[in-house]
């Protein structure tokens, strides 16, 4: 057989090879519960750090009952967000909902030791306003939530708090020249009603 002909043999056996890789390491994620949900803060989320903005959210949506826990695969999405109690300042508004819920990756190893569910929330936008108004910035973009999981055997888990993926920051799209190039998310959210998630 030709070298050429070698060549090519290896390159269909390595692509069938990631093609078997791929759909076995892929795992279903069904979700009893699913539906409406509604996630609120525990004390006061954080926006930015200079100047500081602090509020009471609630996070109003819905989960899919069924979903891949593959990146980037949909999993629910935020119709609604509340805000109450602000100090320092005020989210003048909150932009293009509904945002999308989506996989961004997995702690721990699937199907029976994970961890938590790091999520995407795409779409978020927060218009930001403090001193008096003088300040008004918008910040858009995906932002993220990690949702602790609870083991309880047999490849199911409980759902957790919800904590912002303080590693991610929002761009700022608009406003005063005093904001900030980039806009923090800090803060701990329940959810309720409680999902219980088995993997298979």
């Amino acid at each position: 057989m030709s070298k050429l002909k070698l060549l090519f043999a290896a390159a269909i056996a390595l692509v069938a090879f990631a093609a078997f890789a791929s759909s076995a390491s892929a795992f279903r994620a069904t979700v009893r519960n699913g539906g409406a949900i509604s996630s609120a803060s525990l004390g006061k989320i954080t926006f930015g750090s200079s100047p500081t903005i602090q509020c009471s959210l609630t996070l109003n949506g819905s989960l899919r009952t069924s979903a891949e826990l593959v990146a980037n695969e949909t999993i629910g999405s935020i119709t609604e967000v509340r805000i109450t109690s602000c100090s320092g300042g005020s989210v003048e508004r909150v932009l293009s909902l509904p945002w999308t819920l989506t996989v961004k990756s997995i702690g721990g190893t699937l199907p029976d030791s994970a961890t938590s569910l790091s999520m995407n929330i795409v779409g978020s936008a927060f218009n930001l306003s403090t001193f008096f108004e003088i300040v008004n910035c918008l910040y858009a973009g995906t932002s993220g939530g990690i949702l602790s999981l609870n083991d309880t055997g047999t490849d199911t888990y409980t759902t957790g708090l919800i904590r912002a993926d303080e590693t991610i920051r929002l761009p700022f799209r608009r406003g005063s020249e005093a904001c900030p190039a980039e806009g923090e998310f800090k803060g701990t959210f329940g959810l309720s009603p409680q999902q219980s998630i088995t993997v298979s």
